[in-house]
């Protein structure tokens, strides 16, 4: 059923991985870009097939992204073929891992903050309003591809920025930018959220939309906490992340399994954005003491305020027919 579809969806994503990052190795940026704009253009284009022309409802979902990270991984094999070989460096694998390892709960306590919602709204709440989060979730995920479409250029050029002398100041002027960028970028999703599911989506799922807002302000500060991680990856401090994603996931499943029996989707959703609130200030906390970076506080909470205030005043405009 659906577990199944989400499982194998994750597995083909992960195998996407390693094609990817030999082509930034060989630094093939414009080739690693075109395989992510057709990803998401499959993405895009089979989720909504399926679910407003074949009526596949919450499998389409997980449909969609099996199908758009099966064409990734065929392009990225195709083009990276000649890079592998069958050969192994025990040192370098010894020295992977001792990095690496760290990351493994990370990527799992990552995953039971995005999934446990959906998990709680199954047991607590109706299938239609499952079907109605899973949609709006999705489209409010669209900042998680900005993010990390970010990160893969920034973590190769921050490594090499770290070594100047006056790195520290490099990294806060270009998180400057980067907040101005995630900050439009989720406005503008926030504000045009009704129409992008009456592209996606049947009539029936429009109520869904009312809480992308929510899930675009998780995913910003789900980038805030991504850049300050700059910090402690220089520093190679691979134990903060996972000993915070973990408080952050047992938080999180305690906010849901509260809050999701009296407020449904909303409850999730505001679960998710506390969730990384929590994360994002924590790791920045951590990465100033190890690394320290002049960005305060207030810069990134003036990012979160601005763009709500922002989006709050266009609805009072009726710039935006969310609460039509």
């Amino acid at each position: 059923g659906v577990a199944r579809l989400m499982l194998l969806s994750t597995l083909v994503t992960s195998l996407t991985d390693v094609p990817a990052a030999a082509l930034r190795i060989r630094g093939r940026a414009a080739a690693f870009a075109i395989v992510a704009v057709l990803r998401s253009a499959a993405m895009i284009a089979v989720t909504w097939y399926l679910l407003a022309v074949s009526q596949r409802g919450l499998a389409a979902v997980f449909e969609g992204t099996l199908a758009a990270s099966s064409v990734a991984l065929l392009l990225l094999l195709a083009l990276t073929v000649g890079s592998y070989a069958p050969a192994i460096s025990w040192r370098e694998l010894l020295a992977m891992l001792r990095f690496g390892l760290p990351f493994v709960p990370v990527l799992f306590f990552t995953w039971v903050i995005d999934f446990s919602d959906r998990y709680f709204l199954g047991a607590h709440a109706s299938l239609d309003e499952l079907g109605l989060y899973a949609v709006g979730y999705k489209i409010g995920q669209l900042l998680l591809l900005a993010v990390r479409a970010f990160m893969v250029a920034w973590i190769p050029l921050m490594f090499s920025i770290a070594r100047r002398h006056e790195a520290p100041q490099v990294f806060a002027d270009v998180f400057r930018y980067y907040a101005m960028g995630l900050g439009w970028l989720g406005l503008g999703v926030a504000l045009f959220s009704p129409e992008a599911v009456g592209v996606l989506a049947t009539a029936p799922y429009q109520a869904g939309a009312g809480v992308i807002p929510l899930i675009v302000l998780a995913y910003v500060l789900y980038g805030v906490y991504s850049f300050m991680l700059s910090g402690l990856l220089v520093t190679k401090d691979v134990w903060v992340q996972p000993v915070t994603l973990t408080i952050a996931a047992m938080a999180n499943a305690a906010l849901n399994w509260w809050w999701i029996p009296l407020a449904g989707m909303w409850g999730a959703a505001w679960s998710t954005v506390l969730s990384y609130g929590l994360v994002a200030v924590v790791t920045w906390r951590a990465a100033q003491r190890r690394y320290p970076i002049p960005i305060p506080a207030g810069s990134w909470l003036r990012l979160v305020l601005v763009g709500g205030g922002l989006y709050v005043g266009a609805q009072w405009l009726g710039l935006s027919p969310v609460w039509k």
